[in-house]
């Protein structure tokens, strides 16, 4: 079936302007990009040896070991990947996990299509530690740059590196960030691109937890989308191997993977130098509907009650952005504000119990998205010093297991915040649960030699 697929969806028309490497100089055909492109005989880098150096055998012989995050396709959508001394997704596993898992779900990708939308809950590897990708680079034969992008590429040094590992038919929903590019070494990735703006509502974006497979295919064949009436503007393309989209700053994209694929990237971290807030107050009179806008204006912005107003702004733009949700309790977490951190939880746990209920999210969905707000409410030392916001942690942490078993991210902050709380054998059990998820978890290992060694706890 995925070989049917490939043959389908790769005979179809890509609509990215096409740059080939050996006709034009690439640093000048790429400056300045306002629209997405595909770059075909790219230079340097991962050429047809990497590609070998990438087959399987000789892959899992060389990278098995190194570790690397399994994340929720919605999650990394929406609060991005893992990072060196991030793990915003649960520990990494040994990338021949990975592998074997992502070729387990490719193999049964055509059954778990046909129930339901299964395929959302597949998890992806993609990963964005630079040591992961620097010891990726540094040891595959054929890679000419010794460990860095190749000089075409040389704006995303320093920025964040990606990993990219996918069974067919999983992919990430929109999602838009600062420029980035993605190099294919194996299967087909088909990507759907969107300008910048706001994105229309049918499809599968943010928070609505709908996989791109069942957007695509949800209702019985596979019809792919239009860009006529609110999807004006929708551009598509098949990468192949050896191939590089690069997408400007902004723009909206969600990809879907054709067998199993394995590729690399980056993203440009944009400066540090943050506009002025009168500058961006005159953007937004211009595109008073552009979230993006406000969500700069909450970091512009002079002091917590400003940059509420901001998120406010966006989250009434764009209600199901569960970033939005995430600064907003961020910030009356930093602020010791109890009742109204409380009544935002509250907010957010009957919005997401609603959608889980109607269908929109999955359990382990709604699993991800909890764990990930209430760890950001955890990690500040005001909600650590107060026995009622822990209180209010150990709560909704365990909806957040109880929704989704596997969830170590979740079982891990549960542990942290009964430790804080006193509850020390409780949290030995979440511990060890932690550990039979994943074995090599370090920090669920220190925790717990504290706690068996009658150490006080510091984070």
């Amino acid at each position: 079936p995925e070989a049917r697929l490939a043959e389908r969806i790769g005979a179809l028309p890509c609509d990215l302007r096409r740059v080939d490497a050996g006709e034009a100089p690439l640093a000048e055909a790429l400056a300045d990009l306002t629209e997405p492109v595909l770059v075909v005989s790219p230079p340097g880098g991962c050429g047809e040896r990497c590609a070998a150096a990438w087959d399987h055998d000789a892959f899992v012989r060389s990278f098995g070991d190194l570790p690397v995050a399994l994340s929720s396709q919605l999650g990394v959508a929406v609060f991005g990947p893992n990072a060196d001394g991030a793990h915003r997704h649960g520990w990494p596993v040994a990338l021949s996990h990975a592998v074997a898992q992502a070729e387990e779900s490719t193999q049964h990708a055509a059954e778990l299509a046909s129930t339901g939308d299964a395929l959302r809950d597949e998890p992806v590897a993609f990963d964005g530690s630079a040591s992961l990708m620097r010891q990726l680079l540094r040891g595959t034969e054929g890679w000419e740059e010794n460990g860095r992008w190749p000089g075409w590429l040389a704006e995303f040094d320093g920025g964040r590196p990606a990993f990219s590992l996918g069974a067919s038919r999983s992919g990430l929903p929109f999602h838009r960030h600062g420029a980035a590019f993605l190099w294919l070494v194996h299967g087909l990735k088909h990507w759907f691109l969107l300008p910048p703006g706001r994105l229309p509502d049918a499809v599968p974006a943010l928070g609505n937890g709908t996989s791109v497979w069942h957007w695509v295919a949800g209702n019985g064949g596979l019809r792919m989308p239009s860009p006529t009436g609110a999807l004006e503007g929708l551009r598509q393309c098949t990468q192949r191997p050896g191939e590089v989209v690069v997408v400007p700053p902004r723009w909206h994209h969600a990809t879907l993977n054709i067998g199993t694929t394995l590729g690399f990237g980056g993203e440009k971290v944009e400066s540090n130098q943050r506009r002025a807030a009168a500058d961006i107050d005159r953007d937004i009179a211009k595109f008073p509907k552009s979230a993006e806008l406000f969500l700069e204006r909450a970091q512009a912005a002079p002091n917590a009650r400003v940059r509420m107003r901001a998120l406010r702004a966006a989250q009434k733009l764009e209600p199901l952005n569960y970033d939005v949700w995430r600064r907003l309790l961020e910030i009356l977490a930093a602020e010791g504000v109890l009742q109204a951190l409380a009544s935002e939880v509250e907010r957010c746990w009957q919005r997401l119990e609603g959608l889980e209920r109607e269908g929109t999210l999955s359990a382990q969905q709604t699993s991800v998205v909890l764990g990930q707000l209430l760890a950001v409410v955890l990690e500040h030392h005001a909600t650590q010093r107060d026995p009622r916001a822990l209180k209010l942690c150990v709560d909704f942490l365990g909806r957040a297991v109880d929704r989704d078993g596997a969830n170590d991210h979740a079982h891990f902050y549960l542990a942290m915040a009964l430790m804080l709380s006193g509850r020390r054998e409780e949290a030995e059990q979440r511990l060890v649960h932690c550990l039979e998820l994943k074995p090599g978890h370090q920090k669920a290992i220190d925790m717990l030699a504290v706690i068996r060694g009658g150490r006080p706890f510091e984070l």
